[in-house]
């Protein structure tokens, strides 16, 4: 890839925080080519290109998210973008399937964090920071509807975005029916209505779902749920802010297999 075509967002002042581009169709499919992971694909919306559609098949098979955006938001980019945009990502997804092989080959019980359209970054790098501190083993994602995996995401994770093993996928819910056959207890998160965390048995193979700040988890995802947790409150509002549950659900899950540290 030219060096040229390759740009950091630093130099733009309303793009996104530190995030490494690739900009220009060849710059892009050269990155797609080459294998390194992409957060996202930003296409002006209306275009009409060959090149563009052979861009966007290979975007499709390699499991690449593709935004279609006006012409304006591209503009911080500069001109020689040709209507393509690839925001490059810090991490290297893996699949979960991997992650339960090598949890089971540890001789641990699996423990996945499922986050539902968890798009606020702030949120979504303290979920990160304690899922790594507590000893998940990996976080699955949805291919849309979630937070950039930006500079500001490894800033508010306190690095550990660039550790914690992170699963992309087109569909939450296919992937949640398979864990589920794999033998894997799925638990979700709910604002009222669950039980509370101390009665559920979380000592065994274990996807954890929380959801998004304003809709919570997603009612297909809910469904699949062998149990759902409500965290008790001592005093009414809506709900616990989505990072500080994860946090107390992920304690109880530590203190229930004996691996809290003193």
């Amino acid at each position: 890839m030219k060096s040229s075509e390759v740009a950091s967002a630093e130099q733009h002042q309303d793009s996104p925080t530190s995030t490494l581009i690739a900009k220009g169709i060849h710059a892009v499919e050269e990155a797609i080519d080459s294998g390194r992971p992409i957060d996202r694909i930003w296409m002006r919306t209306g275009l009409q290109n060959p090149r563009l559609s052979q861009l966007r098949r290979k975007a499709q098979q390699a499991n690449i998210p593709i935004a279609y955006v006006p012409q304006q938001k591209l503009r911080q980019w500069g001109k020689a973008h040709q209507g393509v945009v690839a925001l490059l990502s810090p991490v290297h997804f893996v699949s979960w399937q991997e992650i339960v092989q090598h949890a089971y080959e540890s001789g641990e019980h699996p423990l996945l964090l499922v986050c539902d359209r968890i798009t606020d970054v702030r949120n979504f790098g303290a979920i990160l920071r304690t899922a790594w501190i507590a000893g998940v083993h990996g976080v699955l994602i949805p291919q849309r509807h979630t937070a950039a995996l930006n500079a500001e995401v490894v800033k508010a994770s306190a690095g550990a975005l660039l550790h914690v093993s992170l699963c992309r996928e087109a569909n939450l819910k296919k992937a949640l029916g398979q864990l589920k056959n794999q033998g894997l207890l799925i638990a979700a998160a709910e604002a009222a209505h669950g039980i509370p965390p101390d009665q559920a048995p979380l000592n065994q193979p274990l996807a954890l779902i929380v959801g998004s700040e304003g809709s919570g988890v997603h009612p297909q995802l809910l469904q699949l749920a062998d149990l759902r947790l409500t965290i008790p409150m001592r005093r009414p509002l809506n709900s616990y802010n989505v990072s500080a549950a994860t946090a107390m659900l992920l304690y109880e899950v530590m203190r229930q297999r004996g691996q809290t540290l003193m």
